[in-house]
């Protein structure tokens, strides 16, 4: 499951901060530290500072160094753009460049086949007469190796799924790009601003959820204090966690603390719970069968129908099984429920 943050608010970014300039960054000479001054300092326990200097100031105590970590905390949080129209648009420049040396080609291919020119060997490459023409080939040769596999990364970027609303939530609430203070964000704004092209996002590792676990997870149970605590992952399995834990106060609602979910507790109730329902699908139809009438087949058959029908949902809606699999499963539940059928026949 995805970590789950708070609401976003409806402020829209500010201006963003300013970036400092060289000159700005730069200390006077006579203000610099001695050589034996910059040693005492990166000799120093770090973090030599505190919660309220980085809720002050989360450009500086944390900005890339904290964000990379807690990217890398959570596989649903890798989110980054595709760049659909420019890989779109770089993709039709390179069609463009094979077309004209296409084109440049073909005009050689005419010039020396017409009957005017002086009889040469078109069908060799080692005696070609045209010293331009295998130059012309070896860089078509160049340009659509390029092509090919540019077609074949950009597929298999488009092959991967958009992040769910839920992930993107999560990035952006850690990144406050709904937080009217520009001073509280720890990225810059204007570098932070990719996680707002939701229509432009993929998945760099996507986790492959049914929409059993999906329900789950949307519903109160595993909100509740309790229980939360079982699909929680423990604070000591989480990487660098000092660092990345929450220190940003939530007087305004616009960040909350992450909860990082234990994936294989999850996954493992879910599975729980998804074997209970499958066995009491198969022991249901004995009972019912066993307390309808022996005179009333058609009763029966439509007993059987419902079972069916209900398993083939169950297993199409609340595991990860594809349409198919969901078919050769339901087609051998009900070779089962034909068999108990002539049971209480």
């Amino acid at each position: 499951m995805s970590p789950i943050l708070g609401p976003l608010s409806s402020h829209t970014p500010q201006i963003p901060r300013p970036l400092p300039s060289p000159t700005d960054s730069e200390p006077p000479a006579e203000d610099a530290a001695s050589d034996s001054t910059r040693s005492s300092i990166s000799l120093s326990v770090y973090p030599d500072y505190g919660d309220e200097d980085i809720r002050k100031a989360p450009w500086k105590y944390s900005g890339y160094r904290v964000f990379s970590k807690w990217l890398a905390s959570d596989q649903s949080f890798l989110i980054t753009r595709r760049f659909g129209a420019l890989q779109a648009r770089v993709l039709l420049s390179l069609q463009d460049e094979i077309v004209k040396l296409e084109e440049e080609l073909e005009s050689m291919d005419q010039a020396y086949s017409r009957k005017a020119v002086p009889d040469v060997d078109n069908g060799s490459f080692r005696i070609d007469p045209c010293e331009a023409r295998p130059a012309l080939i070896a860089t078509l040769g160049d340009k659509l190796r390029a092509y090919n596999g540019f077609i074949n990364e950009y597929s298999q970027l488009m092959a991967r799924p958009v992040p769910r609303p839920d992930d993107i939530s999560n990035v952006r609430n850690w990144l406050g790009t709904d937080d009217p203070d520009p001073e509280k964000h720890p990225i810059n704004e204007i570098e932070a601003a990719y996680i707002t092209h939701s229509k432009d996002l993929v998945t760099i590792l996507p986790k492959e959820i049914s929409w059993f676990r999906k329900v789950l997870e949307r519903s109160l149970l595993l909100r509740i204090p309790g229980l939360r605590l079982l699909f929680e992952r423990k604070d000591d399995d989480i990487e660098d966690y000092d660092d990345i834990r929450p220190i940003r106060d939530n007087q305004q609602g616009f960040i909350r603390a992450t909860r990082w979910q234990n994936d294989k507790r999850v996954d493992r109730f879910s599975e729980g719970v998804i074997a209970v329902v499958g066995l009491a699908m198969l022991i249901a139809p004995l009972w019912v069968l066993d307390k309808i009438d022996h005179g009333l087949p058609s009763v029966k058959l439509g007993a059987i129908t419902v079972f069916i029908v209900v398993f083939f949902i169950l297993v199409a809606v609340a595991t990860t099984a594809r349409v198919f699999d969901a078919l050769a499963a339901t087609a051998a539940y009900a070779a089962v429920l034909m068999v108990f059928l002539q049971l209480s026949g």
